[in-house]
């Protein structure tokens, strides 16, 4: 498998809700299964108050492996 790199990350704009609403949204249908990923490898969830940009990039990593 080779690897994916997001390209130009410093100008990624990551849309919060989507974010919030779909990927750490373990009540979400099909976003479910992420969140338990992004919980478990990041310790990421829907209830942080701010999710920092290093963070951000590293969850939008995962969603391209």
């Amino acid at each position: 498998m080779s690897e994916v790199k997001l390209p130009h990350p410093e100008s990624t704009i990551i849309d919060d809700h989507k974010l919030t609403g779909y990927s750490l949204n373990l009540n979400h249908a099909d976003g479910r299964h992420k969140a338990r990923v992004f919980k478990s490898a990041l310790n990421l969830d829907k209830y942080l108050s701010k999710i920092n940009y290093t963070s951000k990039l590293s969850a939008v990593s995962l969603l391209l492996m």
